[in-house]
């Protein structure tokens, strides 16, 4: 058996995207079935630069199952107040139920802003930190990508609890749990959704703006 192991090298964006604006948040608004996989929920029509007021958001879109809006702010190098501050307000303004920043390294002060917004802020808001990463295998010029997830929502990996559901809304999540994990084994590499109290389940196909229902 051959031990030898290569080092993971990472990148800073710049190396694939050399602007934050016109190069990487297009690329997010074109791939956001991949950020939506890593937090396993359904993002659907993302649409950069949208007016909020006088400003404009790096990236607004919506949440398939529930109808909320997603808002989303792009950050190269490590995180400021100015980033914040555009973070807050757009969020305000779209009144929205997912709000993530994404940026290269995040400083504690503000990872405990969020996590202190998901513990005390508005009811139904869910609060994202989230690292893009840039990496290579040592010796190799390709590049990967992956999204690190620094700050999320505290209870957002709890189920809904079987007694708040009603008898039809149990059947279905008990119907489409039984079939993702069915389907899970014939596609090891399929990311595993986690199905709701819904008569209806929808993923994507793995191709930007086409999905399965």
């Amino acid at each position: 058996m051959d031990w030898n192991v290569s080092r993971i090298r990472e990148h800073n964006l710049r190396s694939v995207w050399e602007n934050e604006e016109r190069d990487f948040t297009r690329w997010l608004t074109e791939n956001i079935d991949l950020l939506a996989s890593e937090l396993g929920i359904e993002i659907e029509d993302a649409r950069a630069e949208e007016a909020v007021g006088d400003f404009s958001a790096d990236i607004v879109a919506r949440e398939m199952n529930t109808g909320e809006t997603v808002v989303i702010e792009n950050q190269y190098d490590k995180t400021d107040h100015d980033h914040l501050g555009k973070l807050l307000t757009y969020s305000s303004g779209k009144n929205a139920g997912f709000t993530m920043w994404l940026a290269e390294e995040f400083r504690p002060e503000h990872r405990s802003v969020l996590e202190w917004l998901n513990e005390t802020g508005p009811k139904g808001a869910k609060f994202f930190a989230i690292k893009p990463r840039v990496v290579s295998i040592e010796g190799s010029e390709e590049r990967g990508f992956e999204f690190e997830v620094v700050v999320e929502p505290n209870e957002w990996e709890r189920e809904v609890s079987d007694e708040s559901l009603t008898d039809s809304e149990q059947s279905y999540r008990q119907f489409f749990a039984e079939m993702v994990d069915a389907y899970s084994r014939r596609r090891p590499n399929w990311y595993k959704l986690k199905p709701g109290p819904r008569n209806y389940l929808t993923f994507s196909a793995g191709i930007s703006g086409v999905r399965f229902g």
